[in-house]
């Protein structure tokens, strides 16, 4: 039997080149047999953060002599440092390594600040920048990083951690609650942070000093609070909300912990258990076989102990349908009204079948807007005040019971087209409009509509954008590591994820961002 003859690759490598780890995304795929053209589905990439850390060559005069040390977890091509939100001028080496150390010398106006760093991987990775280290150059040490883990609450069952994170090793950790005068405190040698176990609810703080007694200043509070049940997951459906009896469908469940045992329930009773072993935040899909409608929710509980549940998921509702009755018919009541911002229309879905129930959809939405029980054999639909919004297309159906299977196909289409902009959101600052360059900043945009896609702009240039879908009305942004460069006036904007450039809303009232030198 002959050897299959070896096939050689074609094209030029520019057509192959990524913005990032392009070159080495091809050489290991070249490697693998794969030429240029061939369709490649990568279900995993893994991430990496860089570790930052300082030394001092006396303790007894810390500020005199500091050397910064960005830290990589894997090899690395490059390394590169940031002060005060602005990057410096990447550091290349050959051969590889694992760490670099930037010699800052002695602190002084123009070395203190807030600094991060990021390595280079020559691997097809996502890598993420350092936690940030202050250099102060006073008396006092940086306070040190607080934050719990996986969760800032405790539940029976559940092991819940803080973790005290400083600039250096050699340290002595402590960690305070509030009214309470006994330290827990820790040594770490070779770490540059400390973890500490939580069993009671309180507001908690750490600090550190040095071998020589330095004392840093305290970290910011954690509130750990004590739950009986843990909190609800979120559901959403990721398939059509109308199916026929017989069909799939796939619902999302996601959690804030891991290590947890998923149950699907439908109507309050159980349908499905999941388990699953990751310790990080996580989702569970299900496939869902459907021969009737109903309303589906989920919950959690931990998978090694089974005695305390998180509260139901947000409902959803399914309908099934399969087509047996005849198709109904989707018209405009009042034909000559003009479809103006603010004015009232009526959509009138005629079906066969009296006593129905009646569904009114608008293309790719989630859910039906309305549903309604009509005594007759129509259903009127009101849209009280037009928006643009409103435009797009709308079609009807009608169920013989709400979650049977005995009902019609979908309407006709019936287009509505409103001119304008959806309303204005609202812009606002989490913490402070005001923000220490090197730090981060976190704004949200609420809108007065579900289920939007959402843009930040700074000077009416698009910086951010939030694709997923939000439920809850919000979209967070977070600008890592601001610089003078992220000053500037900031608004906000949604559109739907289905039209996302035809239909958008105003753009918000502006939010000033000050950017700030570390005091």
């Amino acid at each position: 039997m002959g050897r299959t003859p070896t096939k050689l690759c074609s094209g030029s490598l520019r057509d192959w080149r990524g913005e990032d780890s392009g070159t080495a995304l091809l050489t290991i795929l070249l490697l693998l047999g794969f030429c240029p053209g061939t369709s490649v589905a990568l279900s995993y990439i893994p991430q990496e953060k860089s570790t930052l850390s300082f030394e001092v060559e006396s303790l007894e005069h810390p500020w005199d002599n500091v050397t910064l040390i960005c830290r990589s977890p894997n090899e690395a091509q490059a390394f590169q440092l940031l002060k005060d939100g602005v990057a410096q001028d990447p550091v290349h080496l050959r051969p590889h390594a694992r760490e670099h150390r930037f010699p800052l010398g002695k602190v002084t106006e123009d070395t203190r600040g807030i600094y991060r760093c990021k390595h280079t991987s020559f691997l097809p990775i996502t890598i993420h920048m350092s936690d940030l280290v202050e250099v102060t150059g006073r008396e006092y040490f940086p306070a040190p990083s607080l934050s719990a883990e996986p969760v800032p609450w405790l539940a029976r069952g559940l092991r819940t951690t803080l973790l005290c994170q400083g600039p250096m090793s050699e340290l002595h950790f402590s960690l305070m609650r509030e009214g309470d005068l006994q330290v827990v405190t820790k040594w770490a040698y070779k770490e540059t942070n400390a973890i500490f176990d939580v069993v009671l609810p309180g507001n908690y703080s750490c600090s550190y000093t040095t071998a020589l007694g330095n004392a840093s200043e305290p970290s910011p509070t954690v509130t750990i609070e004590e739950l009986n049940f843990f909190p609800a997951p979120s559901m959403t459906l990721i398939s059509e909300v109308i199916q026929k009896p017989g069909s799939s469908v796939y619902l999302r469940c996601s959690a804030p912990i891991g290590g947890i045992t998923w149950t699907l329930m439908k109507s309050g009773e159980r349908v499905r258990e999941e388990s699953r072993a990751s310790a990080v935040p996580t989702s569970m899909r299900f496939t869902v076989p459907i021969e009737e409608g109903g309303v589906y929710t989920c919950k959690y509980t931990l998978s090694s102990v089974h005695t305390v549940w998180s509260s139901p998921s947000n409902p959803v509702e399914i309908f099934v349908s399969d087509g047996s009755l005849p198709e109904p018919k989707l018209s405009l009541v009042s034909e000559g009204l003009g479809l103006t911002t603010g004015s009232e229309v009526v959509l009138r879905c005629q079906g066969s079948l009296t006593g129905a129930i009646f569904l009114l959809l608008q293309e790719k939405a989630r859910r039906p807007l309305q549903a309604v029980s009509s005594t007759g054999s129509s259903a009127d639909f009101r849209i009280p005040e037009l928006t643009a919004q409103d435009s797009g297309k709308y079609r009807c159906l009608y169920l013989r019971t709400r979650h049977g299977t005995s009902g019609s196909w979908l309407s006709n289409a019936l287009e509505l087209s409103v001119a304008g902009l959806l309303p204005k959101p609202l812009l606002w600052s989490v913490w402070s409009d005001t923000v220490t360059a090197g730090r981060d900043a976190k704004l949200q945009c609420r809108s007065p509509l579900p289920d939007m896609h959402f843009e930040l702009l700074r000077e009416g240039e698009v910086v951010l954008h939030f694709w997923g879908w939000t439920d809850n009305y919000v979209a967070d942004f977070t600008l890592s590591n601001v610089g003078p460069q992220d000053a500037g006036n900031y608004s906000c904007r949604y559109s739907p994820p289905e039209n996302h450039s035809a239909t958008r809303s105003e753009d918000s009232d502006a939010l000033e961002l000050r950017v700030q030198r570390a005091l």
